[in-house]
């Protein structure tokens, strides 16, 4: 066992200053999951718009790791390996995603109820980490109301938006003037 560690540690802290292909490679692969358990432990609100926390976490880390080619701070080849690393990992996890629902419900994490007949589920709202502001807010842009008896159910998707499904009793009618001119929505209770 002690070395495994050995030779691990060996690979992530080199002697030598400029790293070799395969501890490139391999730091990449930890950077990639930390970097997501990290985006992950931050909770289930959605801080851009319709990515998810995996697709953020590639992106950034993509282009941190390929900079370093552009910028030759690192061997050319090495760079190109860790940034195809973690393109496979991103590649694998998301097909772990589809085929095993537990793996696609901690990376995407799940939806979560925010008002169920009108009534507010703080405890959604404090998973979600969304203010009761943040709620009316949403209802506001959705719904054209942020009266709490209109709705009939409102969740945080896991693409960050919160659909708002309406109460039978209210009706809302979007009506189209012309085009350039802005839709008015109106509620029928």
């Amino acid at each position: 066992m002690n070395y495994l560690y050995l030779w691990i540690f060996s690979l992530l802290e080199p002697a030598s200053t400029q790293l070799a292909i395969w501890p490139m490679c391999l730091r990449a692969a930890i950077v990639y999951g930390l970097a997501l358990l990290m985006v992950r432990t931050v909770g289930d609100r959605r801080f851009a718009g319709k990515y998810a926390a995996f697709d953020i976490v590639l992106s950034v880390m993509l282009g941190a790791t390929l900079s370093q080619a552009i910028s030759n701070s690192s061997k050319f080849l090495p760079v190109l390996l860790a940034s195809l690393t973690l393109v496979v990992l991103h590649w694998l996890l998301g097909m772990l995603t589809f085929r095993l629902p537990w793996v696609e419900k901690w990376v995407k994490g799940q939806p979560q109820v925010l008002v169920q007949a009108g009534q507010t589920n703080d405890n959604g709202l404090r998973k979600s980490h969304l203010t009761k502001k943040d709620l009316q807010m949403a209802l506001r842009a959705q719904n054209g109301s942020s009266e709490l008896s209109h709705v009939a159910r409102a969740i945080l998707e896991t693409n960050g938006e919160i659909s708002v499904e309406q109460s039978s009793s209210v009706r809302v009618v979007d009506i189209s003037v012309a085009e350039g001119v802005q839709t008015v929505r109106i509620s029928i209770s």
